[in-house]
């Protein structure tokens, strides 16, 4: 059986956003904006939880989608996605 392929540039592959020069810039750039609308969520309902569950809520949707294939993208030229998780971190740690 003969199957015909076809290439494409950009492709999602178990959540990752794989282009053609393996560059991932557009799977961290997804990251950065979901991460920023959950963290915007996370700032307006701040006084109704308490820290804890905040934490909880920050592990849970926001860190969860940053290391889900760091050890695939996390060690490519852009260290973008590295700067992202340390303010993150830095945040967390403030609050």
């Amino acid at each position: 059986m003969t199957e015909d392929y076809h290439w494409v540039g950009i492709h999602k592959y178990l959540g990752v956003i794989l282009d053609s020069e393996i560059q991932f810039q557009l799977h961290t750039q997804q990251v950065i904006e979901k991460s920023n609308l959950f963290c915007g969520l996370a700032g307006k309902a701040r006084n109704l939880f308490s820290r804890r569950q905040m934490v909880c809520f920050y592990d849970a949707c926001v860190k969860s989608r940053i290391l889900y294939g760091v050890l695939i993208y996390g060690n490519t030229s852009d260290t973008t996605v590295i700067v992202f998780i340390g303010n993150f971190e830095r945040r967390k740690k403030k609050s």
